[in-house]
């Protein structure tokens, strides 16, 4: 085996062993946990974190899936099923240089049978807003993407969000239609954590109401602010 190709294979075990430490750890983890469990110095460590950042950025959603299981008992309870409506965030300096902000999760939507059974279904949702600043007023937001929920499609047309860089909260309201044209209504309620340059990685729960019965999505992945 040439030189060349081990020490590429050593950089492999190390991002692999820097990776599987923030998943031991929930998804994030301090520098001392990060030196032991990769087995690194603090200069090697800070060599190659960036890499693996950009790495772990790729797989956010399997960094920070749910349990199936834990996700099923969360869902039981209704008071889970709320989501507080932002209204109001104090905006700082960094929103201002935000035009585009898309949104890429995966997870479970649960749909009440009764009071002690929920029907579990797969799910993901990807949304892209636009914002458009004026010179007085102000900024237009447009939100389209869709919602898939096991084999059905929910197209989202319309929406408002609000965004809170210092709390990392992300609030978004939206109005779409089913596949038969019946109208739909999404409250995404989100916390974000930064995983490098402009990625972060994202927690979401989301309401979908559609025709039917209203559906509570637990979803995680990755979200980027451009």
């Amino acid at each position: 085996m040439s030189k060349k190709h081990k020490e590429y294979r050593s950089k492999i075990r190390i991002y692999a062993d820097i990776l599987n430490s923030l998943l031991r750890h929930g998804g994030s983890s301090g520098p001392t946990h990060l030196l032991l469990e990769a087995n690194l110095s603090h200069e090697r460590l800070i060599k190659h974190l960036k890499v693996a950042v950009v790495l772990a950025t790729l797989f956010a959603y399997s960094a920070f899936v749910g349990n199936a299981q834990a996700e099923y008992v969360y869902a039981l309870n209704d008071e889970n099923w709320e989501i507080t409506e932002e209204t109001s965030v104090t905006a700082d300096s960094t929103v201002a240089t935000i035009h585009t902000i898309t949104i890429d999760v995966k997870g479970y939507a649960f749909q009440r049978i009764d009071e002690e059974t929920l029907k579990q279904l797969k799910s993901e949702t990807h949304l892209t807003m636009t914002i458009e600043r004026k010179e007085d007023g102000p900024p237009y937001v447009n939100v389209t993407g869709y919602v898939k929920v096991n084999k059905a499609v929910y197209a989202i047309q319309s929406g408002t969000a609000v965004l809170g860089t210092k709390r990392h909260i992300l609030y978004i309201r939206c109005e779409g239609v089913d596949e038969q044209g019946n109208k739909i209504t999404l409250k995404f309620g989100a916390v974000y954590f930064w995983w490098g340059g402009k990625t972060y990685a994202l927690r979401s729960i989301v309401l979908l109401q559609t025709a039917d019965k209203p559906m509570l999505l637990l979803q995680r992945g990755i979200t980027r602010m451009v």
